[in-house]
């Protein structure tokens, strides 16, 4: 039985050997294909490349990289050797490359990495941003690509195979506070997850596996990982793996793809559906065939059953069978998927018992995942009633990193509490219909709202006396950004320092506002330590009882 990443790759390499990768690049051109013992072959040379430099158990490694031959080498590397690799987004990925490289240099502190892996191109930004500046932290080891490639390889050392509990790798999230955090994924869990996945996508088929997986996520986001590389490294799947960028740029290359399949399966966040309704016009869409997509997962934010019917119907004239449309449930802390839709005529939706908005099922728990919904007092509730998400898993992640006070306060019990609120049907089917969590979901990102204040704050240059509050509102077709910001400044400049704004937060995380409101100082709700009420904001902004002063 696979229980460890290193057993899966060996299986992968002699059970599926022509079975492989291929990599699509940013301009949607085929950048190369490798087989599984190709790509075992490299990874057990970049081990002993990291080995010459020095990594040892434990370690933990930045991997800094787009999607590539490098990025899998030196993550899997560093997983043959025992250390810990942790993804983290590139320059360029998403929002500013300042903003992403002060990202990576703040999880190179809360790591204490060994050494950051970037690539040629990137190591003097870093060196620059990380010797100064309020995000620097210690000056990261800085590797570049070429700096590993050039290495001599170093025998591996005779070390005793991990064991399933053992942690395999750390994956980032925003967290539920300020503080970003890296989950411990362990090995079994990590190879039962992704196994486990790929058999819940292949139920309405009566079990049949898919032949290929699609994926434009980056290797960061754990659907790119665990959803695609690991979900076709524990079933063979082949992997046609494609830059993000390729996507963000011409949607329609994702679609391409499926030429290449029989039977494949494609995950992505709710924008992605929305991007390609809006993004391929007519002529695209004669060019398209989409009868090998047999599952059409949406998942990583809020699933709208609006956008999905929408994608589906209009392409169906490519082949698209709108009964392949699924939701799917995850998080990091499970590894990724909690649960999946299993029906075969698309998605369906329902209203929870008290009334509201219906809001899309996700389907049961995988098997082997029991779901309860939790009262504040920690009741299980009945059927309908909306509390809290807790679930057991054998997915569930060792803990938070160097943190036990945030371990404790998610793993209780026996359960992992996932500080997302819904409801289980009568059938047992999980809907979502919101979040304890602060953490925003913009385009499939998660984004802090600490993150859109302090851009916000700093174009005010008031030294924090005049503040600012983010937070999320339903969208159309999914989340949006809403900013509250007080100014003691005159109706004159309000209209300027709204556009500064508006461009600032822009440029530095990639985004737009939906709705920017300017108050008064001292209107934004705070705690008695100071701290702001983003919840009793947003509840004010939705029952409109929030006026903008200017």
């Amino acid at each position: 039985m696979v229980e460890t990443l290193l057993d899966a790759l060996e299986r992968a390499a002699s059970t599926w050997p022509q079975r492989g990768i291929t990599l699509i690049d940013s301009r949607g051109r085929v950048e190369g294909r490798r087989t599984w013992p190709a790509m075992l072959d490299g990874i057990e040379a970049a081990a002993g490349r990291l080995v010459t430099l020095g990594v040892r158990p434990g370690d933990r490694i930045l991997v800094c990289l787009p999607t590539s031959w490098p990025w899998f080498e030196i993550w899997f590397g560093a997983v043959r050797l025992g250390a810990l690799p942790a993804a983290v987004a590139p320059p360029r990925a998403l929002g500013s490359p300042r903003n992403q490289i002060e990202k990576a240099l703040a999880v190179n502190e809360l790591l204490d990495a060994r050494y950051m892996v970037c690539t040629d191109l990137v190591s003097d930004q870093v060196q620059e941003i990380a010797s100064g500046g309020p995000a620097a932290g210690p000056r990261p080891n800085l590797l570049s690509q070429s700096a590993v490639a050039a290495t001599s390889p170093s025998p591996l050392p005779d070390t005793r195979p991990p064991r399933g509990d053992e942690p395999a790798f750390l994956q980032m999230t925003s967290g539920s506070t300020g503080r970003q955090r890296a989950v411990v994924v362990g090995h079994a869990a990590a190879t039962w997850s992704a196994r486990a996945s790929m058999e819940a996508v292949a139920i309405p088929r009566g079990g049949q596996l898919m032949d290929a997986l699609v994926g434009w996520l980056p290797l960061y986001h754990d659907m790119g990982l665990g959803g695609c590389l690991l979900g076709s490294l524990l079933t063979g799947a082949e992997l046609i793996m494609l830059n993000p960028r390729a996507f963000l740029a011409r949607p329609w290359v994702w679609l391409e793809q499926f030429r290449r399949t029989k039977t494949a399966m494609s995950a992505a966040p709710n924008f992605s559906f929305r991007q390609c309704v809006e993004r391929i016009g007519d002529d695209r869409l004669g060019t398209l065939d989409l009868s090998g997509w047999r599952d059409v997962c949406s998942g990583s934010e809020m699933v709208r059953q609006a956008t999905m019917a929408e994608f589906g119907s209009r392409f169906e004239a490519a082949g698209l069978d709108p009964g392949a449309l699924r939701a799917a449930y995850g998080m990091a802390e499970n590894t990724l998927l909690i649960s999946i839709s299993q029906t075969v005529d698309g998605l369906h939706t329902a209203a929870p018992a008290g009334g509201g908005p219906e809001v899309t099922s996700n389907g049961p728990p995988m098997e082997g995942t029991e779901i309860e919904i939790a009262a504040p007092d920690g009741r299980p509730l009945p059927p309908g009633e909306v509390g809290e998400i807790r679930l057991r898993s054998p997915s569930v992640m060792l803990g938070y990193w160097d943190d036990p006070e945030a371990t404790a306060e998610v793993l209780r019990d026996g359960w992992l509490y996932t500080g997302d609120l819904g409801f289980l049907s009568a059938a047992g089917e999980v809907h979502i219909t919101g979040r304890t969590k602060e953490v925003l979901i913009l385009g499939g990102s998660n984004l802090m709202p600490q993150e859109i204040e302090w851009v916000a704050e700093s174009v005010l240059g008031t030294g924090g006396r005049e503040r600012a509050a983010a937070f999320s509102v339903d969208g159309v077709h999914g989340e949006r950004a809403v900013l509250v910001m007080e100014t003691g400044g005159d109706r004159g400049s309000t209209g300027l320092l709204k556009s500064e704004v508006g461009r600032s937060v822009g440029r530095a995380l990639g985004i737009q506002l939906a709705d920017l409101l300017l108050v008064r100082r001292g209107r934004i709700p705070r705690t008695s330590s100071g701290k702001v009420r983003r919840r009793s904001l947003r509840e004010q902004y939705l029952r409109g009882d929030l006026a903008a002063d200017f």
